[in-house]
């Protein structure tokens, strides 16, 4: 039983890393919804992998960023998967670095500042955070 489920994990972490590697051509087709629809589905297929979770948010708040009309739910949905990713993985800086430049857009200073400091503790050499 317990291979039985270590096989399943494994087969789910490699479909979750096909669908984010599909998704990264898509975005560099210059098809952004298709590359968020493999991102969410990813994301479905291992709900518990960082990776798919960062992707996702990278995703999200570079749409953010780049969307001439940007709406609250939409931002909300970067914070949400980065702060997913943080969780999944407390020891990576990517996340706290993009929570930090979230923050920052946002105005709230002190969050910004925590994150980036959270950053570059685990990461000094993050090209956000230091």
């Amino acid at each position: 039983l317990s291979s039985s489920i270590a096989l399943q994990a494994t087969k789910s972490y490699h479909k979750s890393l096909s669908r984010q590697l599909v998704a990264d051509s898509l975005i560099k087709a210059s098809r952004p919804q298709d590359a968020e629809t493999f991102l969410e589905a990813a994301l479905r297929d291992a709900p518990n992998d960082f990776d798919a979770a960062f992707s996702l948010g990278i995703f999200r708040l570079r749409q953010m960023f780049l969307s001439d009309i940007s709406t609250p739910t939409q931002e909300k949905q970067a914070r949400t998967e980065l702060l997913k990713a943080a969780k999944l993985n407390p020891t990576k800086g990517g996340p706290f670095a993009l929570l930090g430049i979230w923050y920052e857009e946002k105005k709230d200073f002190k969050r910004a500042n925590g994150c980036y400091s959270k950053a570059l503790l685990l990461e000094p050499s993050h090209p956000v955070a230091g």
